[in-house]
């Protein structure tokens, strides 16, 4: 018979980078610590020190730590998957911030492996043998793995089926997660255990199991197998409930209110006994497991972001080592000094038991196996760094204006369909018999709804494509236009209106979508130029048009016409605008699934096959594909409001709102000013607006230019290349300043120009005054606005259709204020002051800008962190 070592164990888990409470450190000194997972909250390098800082704590020469799901880090398939996810959402690589919070691939298992000098040892999945400091052999077996249970994402988690190979006569068995049916019960009152790791453990029947995981699962209980265990074993089979013993668990601590005054005594003296002790006993006479019995331990600490548990200790004898040689790298490798977790040359330790051995003396043989190098399909690159360096779009130079072009086109129809209306207001009231108070309201309805259905377009568009967007945009606006041609009665035009305004209110934030899709920063600011202008050319053109259509065609022309343009733009669409979302086609080489692709596309998909068909290659079946595995997600309409409350978002939406409420109240006062003092008409208050046009063309290719140039500037300034067609990395580059030191002067020319408008307009100068002030007003303010409107696409690269429908909201709302304001204002306070007042507003809010500049980059690096945090922000 071999010799035996009694063999003092420790065993706790969840400790989520938190420390024992001042004076609740474990205080009696054990011979081995077992930590089952879950070191870290966020997987962060002080995470881990931290954690190293508590084993260090407990009073042991060797201490067993595995990995759980919130060490993501460690698992590096999982953390290199993670990094290239975070890198495609914010188009750009991890910021300096975050590679220093979460380190390179391989960090958090090189501080792990610094730790052997105090005695801690981390295992990967597999069989071990070890030999203890009190030279007792102890047999293992470790898994950090857990199902995924919906919630994919952590580390170390399979979806299907794993294979636990877990020996007899095995002594402990270490995971992460609970096996099913024993301590595995949420606090949602779901079973979260694995049926795989039951079944292994239940033929194997360790002396043995901890684990953790599941917080409220905290516990022991001593589990009597049944003698034959079945073939596919289970909880409620193989279990012999009538012999199985539950040691503590929280249930027992908390107790129940029927409990009698004796039982919620010794409850609390139980209570009282663990805190002295600091820590709970499994077997404080000694008693060891019989065969056919396994100690389950649940050994999870963490409860409400503190411990509100305590370790457990468990005795076990063990066999006393008869002077067997242990294979020298094995050795090292269980003292930690061979393990190298940067690379994937991982050891998997296997023990054979011979057959013909006796019961009390067991010969075992130890073989060492080298898994081949992993081969899956993520290339394993050094670092977290994942630029690459081959052109942004793969689109040609006249292919992304082109795209731009027509996206600017559609863009056109939300301010367009918003003014073309208005001439027509009076005949529509008298032809329907209501009011025009009535009227009006249709106006706000409109208003209304172009600030609110871009957040569900938007966020659609970001999720699920550009074409589909468009589609249902058009499909809809079409639909309304045609009802509203159509119109019976008020209550119809009130509710169809709102479909008209739901249909076409989407486009802008679709137009600065596709622009983020092909157009990279360095080039940005001239595409955003071409986008601005039908923000302002649409209600130009609108009542001219409108009053037009309605002298000479009748109102209900003006929705035939609406009708018969966004007909043509549909149609167009769908026979030639290409899918540009990144989640669906990339930088547009792949081939997205057929609903998104275009008649012309579909038709040059079959051209070629049929050239291959005619050249003897249909039959052969090519290795590499061009597309990819897409799935839609659906849109989330609160992204837009949350972006709102991000510090830099916020602060550049709500002080851009307020500069572009400028030309609202200029637009909302033109006509009945120069109504009043130049007795103009409809069609002329409407060419009054083209002065502004012009001004926005003007902004759109010399404001442009200017943004590239100082883009390039600061590029310089850095050292850093250059490259239109690429993307550049703006994790640490200040595209805050590169934009708003164009912006700045814009907004001051804006101020004194909306100031003077006024002013001339008060002093009824020579109509020339006003228009060429008017020209130089736009543009200072479609100037600003594409350069905010750049920035906003820089922050939220892959999210250019929500960030644009929160520029959206915040500006029909301003904007609704600031129309229905400034007659009021302009009443008491004359043209002149009131318009010194808005042009006031511009000049009060440039702190703003400056505090951008200053601080933009630091939060844009904060917001990075959180991103990539929140990708792992899963419950566990």
């Amino acid at each position: 018979m071999l010799a035996s070592i009694r063999t003092r164990i420790m065993i706790l888990s969840d400790t989520h980078a938190q420390r024992f409470q001042p004076g609740l450190e474990p205080l009696e000194p054990v011979d081995l610590v077992i930590h089952c997972g879950d070191l870290t909250n966020n997987s962060t390098l002080r995470d881990y020190r931290e954690a190293i800082h508590l084993l260090d704590s407990i009073k042991a020469p060797l201490k067993i730590v595995i990995a759980g799901n919130h060490d993501f880090s460690l698992d590096d398939k999982a953390y290199r998957r993670k990094i290239r996810e975070t890198c495609r959402i914010n188009q750009e690589n991890l910021s300096g911030a975050i590679k220093a919070e979460y380190g390179q691939v391989g960090e958090a298992q090189q501080i792990l492996l610094e730790a052997v000098a105090k005695g801690i040892t981390f295992l990967s999945e597999g069989p071990h043998q070890l030999q203890l400091p009190s030279n007792a052999v102890l047999e293992l077996y470790v898994s950090p793995y857990t199902p995924t249970h919906n919630c994919p994402g952590w580390g170390f988690q399979y979806d299907g089926i794993h294979d636990f190979n877990i020996k007899q006569g095995t002594d402990i068995v270490i995971t992460h997660g609970p096996p099913l049916g024993i301590m595995d019960l949420t606090s949602n009152n779901e079973r979260i255990g694995c049926p795989q790791l039951f079944a292994a453990v239940a033929r194997a029947q360790p002396r043995v199991h901890c684990f953790g995981h599941v917080h409220e699962g905290w516990g022991a209980k001593l589990v009597s197998w049944r003698p034959n265990i079945s073939k596919v074993p289970h909880h409620f089979t193989d279990i012999n409930k009538d012999q199985s013993i539950v040691i503590e668990n929280l249930a027992r601590l908390t107790g129940h209110s029927h409990e009698t005054p004796r039982e919620k005594v010794l409850r609390e003296w139980r209570k009282r006994e663990y805190a002295s002790r600091r820590y709970c006993h499994i077997n404080p006479t000694g008693a060891q497991m019989r065969p056919g019995e396994t100690m389950f331990v649940n050994a999870a600490l963490m409860g409400n972001g503190r411990f509100d548990k305590v370790p457990w200790l468990v005795e076990l004898d063990l066999d006393e080592n008869q002077g067997a040689e242990f294979d020298q790298e094995l050795s090292e490798y269980m003292l930690g000094v061979g393990f190298q977790g940067n690379d994937r040359d991982e050891r998997k330790r296997s023990v054979e038991y011979d057959p013909s051995a006796n019961e009390g003396d067991i010969k075992r043989r130890r073989s060492i196996h080298t898994l081949p190098p992993c081969q899956d399909d993520e290339k394993q690159q050094p670092g977290i760094d994942t630029e690459v360096d081959k052109p942004y779009s793969s689109f040609t130079i006249w292919q992304k204006r082109l795209i731009v072009l027509a996206a600017a086109t559609t863009a056109l129809l939300s301010p367009m369909t918003a003014q073309i209306y208005f001439p027509a207001l009076p005949a529509i009231a008298k032809d329907l018999g209501v009011t025009t108070s009535q009227i009006n309201l249709t106006v706000t309805t409109y208003m209304i709804f172009q600030g609110i259905t871009p957040m569900f377009i938007g966020s659609l568009a970001d999720s699920g494509g550009r074409r589909p967007a468009y589609v249902v945009c058009f499909t809809i606006y079409i639909a309304a236009n045609i009802g509203l041609a159509l119109v019976p009665s008020y209550g119809a035009l009130l509710g169809l209106r709102c479909l008209q305004s739901a249909g076409s209110a989407s486009t802008v934030a679709l137009c600065f979508a596709v622009v983020a899709d092909v157009v990279t920063s360095a080039e940005r600011g001239q595409y955003i130029g071409i986008t601005a202008v039908p923000s302002v050319l649409g209600p130009s053109l609108g009542p001219v048009i409108g009053g037009l259509l309605a002298q000479y065609l009748g109102w209900r022309s003006i929705f035939w016409f609406l009708a018969i343009f966004s007909g043509v733009g549909l149609f167009l669409i769908v026979i030639f605008y290409p899918e540009t979302c990144r989640h669906v086609v990339g930088d547009g080489s792949i081939n997205p699934p057929l609903m998104y692709r275009s008649v012309i596309q579909i038709l040059k998909l079959r051209r070629s096959r049929a050239e291959s068909d005619k050249a003897g290659l249909s039959r052969q079946v090519s290795t590499v594909s061009t597309s990819k595995k897409f799935k839609f997600k659906p849109p989330n309409v609160l992204e837009s409001l949350l972006m709102l409350f991000e510090k830099e978002t916020g602060l550049l939406l709500g002080f851009s709102s307020i500069c572009f409420a400028g030309f609202y109240c200029v637009a909302a006062a033109m006509p009945s000013l120069f109504e009043d003092l130049y007795g103009f008409n409809e069609v002329q208050n409407g060419l009054m607006f083209l002065p502004i046009a012009a001004g926005s063309i003007i902004a759109a290719f010399i404001v442009g230019t200017f943004t590239n140039r100082n883009y390039k500037r600061h590029c310089d300034k850095l050292g850093i290349p250059y490259e239109r067609s690429k993307q550049q990395d703006l994790s640490s580059f200040p595209i805050e300043r590169a934009r708003l030191e164009i912006g700045f002067p814009l907004l001051l020319l804006a101020a004194v120009m909306v100031i003077a408008w006024g002013w001339a307009v008060d002093a009824k100068t020579n109509v020339a005054v006003p228009c060429v002030i008017s020209g130089l007003m736009g543009v200072g303010i479609v100037g600003f606005n594409n350069t905010v409107n750049s920035l906003l696409i820089d922050i939220h690269p892959s999210k250019a259709g929500t960030a644009s429908a929160a520029n959206n909201l915040t500006r029909c709302l301003v904007g609704a204020g600031a129309s229905a304001a400034i007659i009021p204002m302009i009443d008491a306070m004359g043209v002149g002051w009131a318009f010194t007042l808005v042009g006031g507003l511009y000049i009060l809010g440039c702190p703003i800008l400056i505090v951008l500049m200053i601080w933009g980059k630091k939060w844009r690096e904060e917001l990075r962190t959180w991103q990539f945090i929140s990708l792992f922000s899963l419950p566990g």
